[in-house]
């Protein structure tokens, strides 16, 4: 049975991010998220946070139990990171060689990836095959003799591709420490300044003189700059093979706080010439490409899969416009007509509109909403897509279109989706997100009966969407 919904007001659009996911024989990994293979899914001021490891022993000063949940931490962050890589892609319209650059950096950083994972068994086939594919196309960029088969360039460098994650988990530019959130030191997604103390201090200048080359060739553009970042970046990534490892007599417990922090004393600012602990699992992934099919898989079973992909639609477009006028995903729905705020909207914000670019909104409390469109269910298996009316046969881009809402803490809550006819006549479908998966509500008054006196998600346990 369609849903009523009887309310007024036109108003407009909303918009977020993208999940990332992989998927055997897509020919790319979806890879923005890099972040998304060895990063749990917290915000942290348009950053994601890295997911802890495991277990380990702590300091000899740490908390009862001594032990600690350790993290991948990035020196150089990788807002930065993706800045100068942008950057470069863009420009290359300027100057061909900068792209030359970066098919020669991929190039041997593809080279690097797949000669630490040896056997066929230490990769999913079709990483491997990605990796393999990236050098491929190298090598026929170098030979100048790209084909018309070849993967496109911008395709390439696009954040669906494997490019990305070897780029942004280089092992040179990562060190091994207690997770951020229990640190007391972590700069969060700023340079990391006491990385001097755990990598060394050659080590040190080399990673702050590129991170200085980088901002500058952002900044400016200047050729010069990012021909001596390329070469820095370069011989850094080749000069390690391996994240710099936990050693605990780099970190101090703070008993008070209950927290950790980098041991700044003179004594500890050594030349690094000894690895102390090896941290098993990140010497068997030292490029974090591993855990990209349990991203995969999670995905999948949390059926979230379409709703990835118009979170990824929107943030490769034209991101977010402000909606603070609203003080939630749920004052925004409430006053949305089926016909305008839901269909209407969600068309434009699908960039179906007369903005042919997709975009979503960020409401005042962080929570937002992205557009949807009856075709991204086509040949899904998310368990919405059939469940009161089979979405997968939808023919024309606008037969059916509505939004996705989410809470402030980034997780999923509703999808509201119609089609034309029944907008103009006050109905539509809304499927509420609880326990890994969607339920249908056959009434409009859902926001306030199984909402009421909140806006956060049901399922508390959720993958939580970055904006960013």
């Amino acid at each position: 049975m369609l849903a009523h919904r009887n309310i007024i007001l036109l108003l407009q659009l909303l918009t977020f991010l993208g999940f990332v996911h992989s998927q055997p024989g897509s020919g790319g990994l979806h890879g923005d998220a890099i972040e998304a293979q060895c990063l749990a899914f917290f915000r942290r001021e348009q950053i994601r946070i890295p997911i802890a490891l495991e277990h380990v022993g702590g300091p000899s000063t740490g908390s009862g139990n001594n032990q600690v949940r350790l993290a991948r931490h990035h020196i150089i962050p990788v807002r930065i990171l993706i800045n100068f890589f942008n950057s470069a892609v863009q420009r290359n319209g300027e100057h061909n060689t900068v792209l030359g650059g970066l098919m020669n950096l991929m190039g041997f950083l593809s080279d690097d990836a797949l000669t630490h994972y040896p056997g066929s068994s230490s990769l999913r086939e079709y990483i491997r095959r990605d990796l393999q594919d990236m050098r491929h196309l190298q090598t026929l960029y170098v030979m100048d003799s790209v084909t018309e088969n070849s993967p496109p360039l911008d395709v390439l460098f696009s954040s669906d591709y494997l490019v990305r994650s070897v780029y942004q988990w280089m092992p040179a530019n990562i060190f091994i420490g207690p997770e951020p959130q229990i640190r007391s030191d972590d700069p969060g997604d700023q340079f990391e300044v006491n990385s001097r103390y755990i990598i060394g201090e050659e080590n040190f200048q080399r990673l702050d003189t590129l991170r200085r080359l980088m901002i500058s060739y952002v900044d400016t553009g200047h050729l010069n700059e990012y021909n001596e970042a390329i070469e820095l970046l370069s011989e850094i990534s080749r000069g390690r093979h391996s994240p710099y490892s936990y050693s605990p007599d780099q970190w101090e417990y703070n008993s008070w706080t209950r927290k950790y922090n980098i041991k700044t004393t003179s004594n500890n600012r050594r030349k690094r010439l000894v690895e102390n602990v090896v941290v098993e699992t990140v010497e068997e992934d030292p490029n974090c490409l591993i855990p990209i099919e349990t991203v995969k898989i999670s995905i999948e079973n949390y059926n979230l899969m379409i709703v990835a992909k118009v979170l990824e639609r929107a943030k490769k477009n034209k991101g977010f416009y402000d909606k603070s006028s609203h003080s939630s995903w749920k004052d925004w729905y409430a006053d949305s007509q089926w016909q305008f705020g839901i269909y209407g909207d969600g068309i434009s914000m699908s960039g179906e509109g007369w903005i042919y670019k997709a975009y979503g909104y960020k409401f005042a409390d962080n929570s937002f909403a992205v557009g949807i469109l009856g075709t991204d269910a086509k040949n899904g298996k998310d368990n919405w897509v059939n469940m009161k009316h089979d979405f997968t046969d939808s023919a024309g881009i606008r037969d059916y279109a509505g939004q996705v809402f989410f809470d402030k803490n980034g997780r999923p809550v509703a999808i509201v989706i119609t089609s034309n006819a029944w907008g103009q006549a006050g109905s539509g479908w809304s499927f509420i997100y609880n326990n890994g998966k969607w339920e249908y509500e056959s009434t409009d008054s859902w926001d306030e009966r199984r909402f009421a006196g909140r806006t956060e998600s049901l399922d508390s346990e959720a993958p939580r969407f970055l904006m960013d």
